[in-house]
């Protein structure tokens, strides 16, 4: 899948690392299965994402992370975040093999790279 540019002057690698592993990796059962919403990634602490650090490049790399979702959907494609939550929610219907694969992971880590 090809990738839009946006012209940030940032290094592509980081900002999908920063899309896969901070905005959509954030997600949980508990936060039904929902990214970060753009109020939540600027508040997080720059300890838990150190790579960028001010607020106008976070806004920056929000808006990529939304055109990114855009171009996904306008394609039909699927990221490997999107995968996991679709496994996850096609057992919510099954309770005893959800609390199975519960018992088996505290969380899932997606490599993107």
């Amino acid at each position: 899948m090809a990738y839009p540019d946006c012209g940030s002057g940032f290094e592509p690698d980081l900002v999908f690392a920063e899309i896969l592993g901070v905005i959509k990796g954030s997600t949980s059962i508990e936060r039904d299965f929902k990214p970060l919403s753009r109020e939540e990634y600027l508040r997080m602490s720059t300890r838990k994402v150190p790579v960028f650090t001010d607020e106008a490049s976070r806004d920056r790399v929000y808006s990529m992370y939304e055109e990114y979702e855009r171009h996904k959907g306008s394609l039909g494609d699927l990221d490997d975040i999107d995968r996991v939550i679709k496994a996850l929610k096609s057992l919510e219907g099954q309770p005893e093999l959800m609390e199975q694969v519960q018992s088996l992971f505290d969380e899932v880590y997606v490599d993107g790279m």
